[in-house]
């Protein structure tokens, strides 16, 4: 609603026409901040004013701090006045104009904090929120949630349930690159769009890195091996990987706020696999380059002296760490943490998609003290971009890659100019082999899984099921069911089962495989489009997840990776059939297989041409074991010492005596 606001009489003419937030979306903006607290297990003082200054509503819950609740009110006041997010108030100390740079000095003991947001409509400033007595990082999502509200029953006495109520994008972020320590633009001034892939609004721009950044951030990370951090011993190295860890640990509100912006997936699953595995692949390679060891030998001479050998791993150098979309945080860390551990610095090349992560990483790397240059990251694409260039260039001692096979056959390509070792985790098309005598429900929830989780965007993801036929129509029929409970929604919500896609591109090519699986004569058991979701979420990259039977082994979704919620499910008879097909591939990431018979299961086990064989489970993982694909899934293989294979060179030494 709009106020109109008179001055004096001496200027009778004018008026000014304030935009501000009406009542019962105040309250519903409160009571949105109340379930987020809620959810989190935390209480919270929230106060919300108009753009008039006026205290709109006010809450507090029981247990909330009494001593915060001015601070509420006056995060609340501050943003609305100044239409800026309180977490960003030590930026706006450097950056904004003499006026807020005194109104802020004024409030010293709140710049540290979140939890403050301008409540926007329509691009005017109609008020503030303001939210106390959680952590910097809970009270921030308290606030953030508010800006949701718009679809949420928060009061019986609600009168406008047309009023539109959102937030600023608290606020619009510049994804810079990270060199030498600095976050830093670029030369060209090129810039692209993140965008959210829940709903397609704009998250930030992201700062393209062209050769003079590629070219600064790989000088950087040559000159920082010989600088302090070439210096250090492996116990302070260590130590310092160790802090990496916590200090995720201690963020992980924030890193989890950035993975889900980049990804969407919903809070549940990435609250619990990436952001703790992305701050545990630090300590796993702290723990192994710790109790790595050499060989060592002893011979005699031919002129009767003594020689020992033994074995010395070095770094390896400067390390091009080229990320993919899906698992963004893990996966960069997963290369990042054994590439450092080893002693050697790092360029990173997020994917386009997911630039989230990977910056905030550089915040970290300065808290702790790791040493300007040793890890920096250039955001970009791959062709004609930050991604080639990082690949091609002279000093880059090693190259490691996580993606698509066409992109890793061009990065090999690449490193093979000056003789670079590359370590590849390229595509799959993994096969569940279930036979009859599975236990059946662990089964059709681990294939589920599988098949499903995290929009089917996950390299070890299983497209092909084969169960043996005896239990096929069964399986088939118990899938259809798990599938039906996957209910797309918000990542934030407690009842949302699978997230967007990442990208509109990406919704495009899947939804052509499902066009296709269509005009091949495919039966769709479940699925096959988009769902139908709320008004405000139907630009977002959302696929149905979908089930298919009655393909040959000839089409094209059974025997192309699409990277999607799907899977075509085919009847066998013999174990042999099921090993013929599972082979029929040029791909050998992984595969699953269900059975009580373990001779049967440790027989196909050596049968099936892959890197990894899960028997009765999936994604269960000992990072001390070997990682990677056969065929065309990859070259080389990490995790745990197998690792060490890639990040250092090995010399040996002998001495005569």
């Amino acid at each position: 609603m709009n106020k109109t606001i008179s001055p004096e009489a001496t200027t009778p003419a004018a008026s000014v026409v304030l935009h501000t937030i009406d009542w019962p979306a105040a309250h519903r903006a409160v009571g949105a901040a109340v379930q987020a607290a809620q959810a989190m297990g935390v209480c919270i003082n929230v106060a919300v004013v108009d753009a008039s200054g006026v205290l709109a509503a006010f809450l507090r819950m029981p247990g909330a701090p009494l001593h915060s609740v001015d601070i509420a009110i006056d995060k609340a006041y501050t943003a609305v006045s100044f239409g800026l997010a309180t977490s960003q108030w030590q930026e706006a100390l450097q950056q904004h104009s003499a006026a807020v740079r005194d109104g802020l000095v004024r409030r010293p003991r709140f710049v540290a904090f979140g939890g403050g947001l301008p409540l926007m409509e329509t691009g005017q400033r109609i008020g503030g929120i303001g939210v106390s007595g959680g952590s910097e990082q809970q009270d921030e999502v308290c606030a953030r949630r508010a800006g949701r509200s718009r679809t949420d029953p928060l009061t019986t006495h609600d009168t406008s349930p047309n009023f539109t109520l959102h937030f600023e994008k608290t606020p619009m972020k510049d994804f810079k690159n990270f060199i030498n320590g600095e976050y830093v633009t670029n030369i060209s001034g090129k810039t692209y769009e993140k965008r959210n892939p829940v709903d397609n609004s704009l998250i930030g721009n992201v700062y393209e890195a062209g050769k003079p950044e590629v070219d600064a951030a790989v000088a950087a990370a040559k000159a920082a091996l010989h600088g302090p951090w070439g210096q250090l011993s492996v116990v302070d190295r260590v130590a310092m990987l160790d802090a990496v860890a916590n200090e995720i640990n201690r963020r992980f509100d924030d890193f989890l706020q950035a993975e889900i912006a980049d990804t969407g997936k919903p809070k549940h699953l990435a609250s619990h696999v990436d952001i703790p595995r992305g701050a545990a692949n630090f300590k796993i390679f702290s723990d192994t380059i710790k109790n790595a060891s050499t060989e060592s030998f002893e011979m005699r001479t031919p002129d009767g002296k003594t020689a020992r050998s033994y074995g010395v791993r070095t770094p390896r150098g400067v390390i091009a760490v080229v990320c993919p979309w899906n698992l963004p945080l893990l996966l960069m860390t997963w290369k990042v943490g054994p590439a450092l551990a080893c002693g050697n610095t790092v360029v990173v090349k997020p994917s386009e998609c997911t630039p989230g992560t990977a910056t905030l990483l550089g915040e970290v790397m300065n808290k702790v003290g790791v040493p300007a240059g040793v890890y920096n990251v250039v955001n970009g694409f791959g062709v004609n971009s930050a991604g080639a260039m990082l690949t091609a260039h002279p000093d880059v001692n090693g190259i490691t890659f996580t993606g698509e096979t066409k992109t890793g056959t061009a990065i090999m390509k690449a490193g093979a100019d000056g003789i670079r070792p590359v370590s590849l985790e390229l595509g799959g098309k993994n096969a569940a082999v279930v036979f009859a005598d599975c236990d059946f429900e662990n089964a059709v929830n681990t294939v589920t899984r599988s098949a499903f989780e995290n929009c089917g965007q996950v390299c070890l993801g299983t497209e092909r099921i084969y169960v043996e036929r005896p239990i096929f129509d069964k399986f088939v029929a118990a899938l259809k069911l798990k599938a039906a409970e996957m209910k797309p929604g918000r990542p934030y919500d407690a009842d949302t089962k699978i997230g967007p896609l990442v990208s509109k591109i990406h919704q495009k090519k899947v939804l052509s495989y499902y066009e296709k699986a269509r005009a091949e004569g495919a039966n769709i058991v479940f699925g096959g489009g988009v769902p139908d979701m709320p008004d405000d979420l139907k630009d977002g990259c959302w696929v149905q997840p979908t089930i298919w039977t009655g393909l040959p082994e000839t089409a094209s979704v059974v025997r192309e990776e699409i990277f999607g919620p799907c899977c075509h499910i085919q009847p066998f008879d013999t174990e042999e059939e099921a090993v013929r097909m599972a082979n029929d591939t040029q791909y050998g990431l992984a595969t699953s297989i269900y059975t009580q018979d373990i001779s049967r299961a440790s027989r196909l086990a050596t049968q099936i041409e892959v890197g990894l064989c899960w028997i009765n489970s999936w994604f269960l993982r000992d990072l001390r074991t070997s990682f990677g694909g056969s065929k065309q899934s990859g070259i080389g293989r990490e995790g745990g010492v197998h690792s060490l294979e890639f990040y250092t060179e090995l010399r040996n030494v002998m001495i005569k005596y």
